[in-house]
């Protein structure tokens, strides 16, 4: 992986040679492949993001075992199964050909070509930067040490220092005082928007978070964001220039020389991290980035997209351009420029089809712990505990689910206790 980010140091691999590492991996498929010859199951529940967990899906995948999981909220606080390592939704390309056909059919609405729809920023995304100024002070630092101290300490003294998953203190509260200093800076950052020309055309390039499975998992055939921003940098012409956001909740700072090499192009302009996205994809011409909710809501509401992301669920609407190469990107960026892209009205039909589907698959989590992040704390309602189990089921292959049903049923409810149980 090409990536701008510090990876924190495991304490386990540290211990390990190379080929140590190999077999260990080996070890890894071979118990991944006994495990699925004996239970035969209609789905694995994860993501290719661990040590077993990435065998294990990749065996089942090559078996056609699906994978499935829990996709936090691009929409509001809707929460959505996700079928695959990609972020994709089982039927969602066939049902929003569907319901785009028939809207385009009946719809009789013409739109005014200001008019978009609208996608609020996630609730997850809320909640973490209206934390973010209360993060910044002396205090909560303090306690994030306290609390590594009081967690690793022990074990050093004890000698448990092979463990699994343990990260090198050292690097962990390198990581606590870095992000913090970086969120720091943040803050104090001059805001670029007011100072652009009103006419001035550009393409808004919000920046993925790294190290990140979104990025390394889900895009992982486009990594290289400085790549992308060099395509697009040599491939937008004269008078237009490309404006790069870092993502606010970027949890380490870049390697040393990642905003500067962005800076040494000319048609390109660093925006402050903390400046809203909304603003700058309302003056853009197009947005491009590999992942992420902006691009998300931006294709939602009309806007152009160049995507570099091969499976991104938006790419089904028709003004959603996916590139992969200097190119793709060229060919891209000529369409946005010449404006050979969908109507507007075709476009905003495009969004509500899109946005009905989707809606169809996500369920509202109203848990706080869950929309930041934290399952593990507190409870849940039943209410939010019954919408994730329904679209659960709903998301299993129908057919596998025919073949092997989980269980002998005669009500909806009496199918959810069973997969409950």
């Amino acid at each position: 992986f090409v990536t701008s980010a510090h990876f924190l140091g495991n304490s386990f691999a540290a211990n390990m040679t190379y080929r140590q590492m190999v077999a260990l991996a080996i070890r890894m498929h071979i118990f991944a492949e006994e495990l699925l010859q004996e239970h035969e199951p209609l789905a694995i529940v994860g993501y290719p993001g661990s040590i077993l967990y990435s065998p294990l899906i990749n065996i089942a995948e090559s078996r056609g075992i699906r994978m499935i999981s829990l996709w936090p909220p691009r929409r509001d606080n809707h929460y959505t199964w996700i079928t695959d390592r990609f972020g994709w939704i089982e039927g969602l390309a066939e049902e929003f050909e569907r319901e785009y056909a028939m809207l385009l059919r009946t719809s009789k609405y013409e739109v005014l070509e200001t008019e978009q729809n609208h996608l609020d920023t996630p609730e997850r995304a809320k909640i973490h930067l209206d934390a973010l100024r209360t993060k910044t002070t002396i205090l909560p630092l303090l306690r994030k040490i306290y609390r590594q101290l009081r967690v690793e300490l022990p074990k050093h003294i004890r000698g448990q220092r092979f463990d699994y998953g343990n990260y090198i203190l050292t690097h962990k509260l390198s990581v606590i005082l870095k992000g913090w200093l970086k969120d720091r800076r943040a803050l104090r950052q001059h805001w670029v928007l007011p100072t652009l020309e009103p006419d001035m055309p550009f393409i808004f390039v919000p920046l993925t978070t790294e190290p990140e499975a979104a990025l390394m998992v889900e895009s992982q055939r486009a990594d290289d964001q400085t790549a992308i921003i060099n395509w697009l940098a040599k491939t937008i012409p004269a008078g237009w220039h490309l404006v790069v956001k870092e993502h606010p909740l970027q949890p380490t700072p870049r390697m040393k020389g990642f905003f500067e090499r962005i800076r040494r192009y000319p048609n390109v302009i660093m925006a402050a991290a903390l400046e809203p996205s909304d603003a700058f994809v309302q003056r853009a011409k197009a947005v491009a980035l590999i992942h992420g909710t902006v691009g998300l809501q931006c294709a939602f509401g009309g806007k152009p997209v160049i995507i570099y992301h091969r499976h991104f669920i938006a790419r089904v609407l028709p003004h959603v351009m996916y590139a992969d190469s200097y190119d793709t990107t060229e060919a891209a960026v000529s369409r946005i420029v010449e404006d050979d892209l969908p109507t507007m009205r075709e476009r905003y039909l495009a969004g509500k089809a899109f946005d009905r589907v989707w809606e169809r698959h996500g369920f509202p989590i109203t848990n706080d712990n869950m929309l930041a992040g934290h399952a593990g704390k507190g409870g849940i309602s039943e209410n939010d505990l019954k919408g994730l189990f329904e679209k659960f089921y709903a998301s299993l292959d129908k057919a596998s689910v025919a073949k092997r049903p989980l269980a002998v049923t005669t009500s909806e409810d009496t199918a959810m206790q069973n997969i409950a149980d």
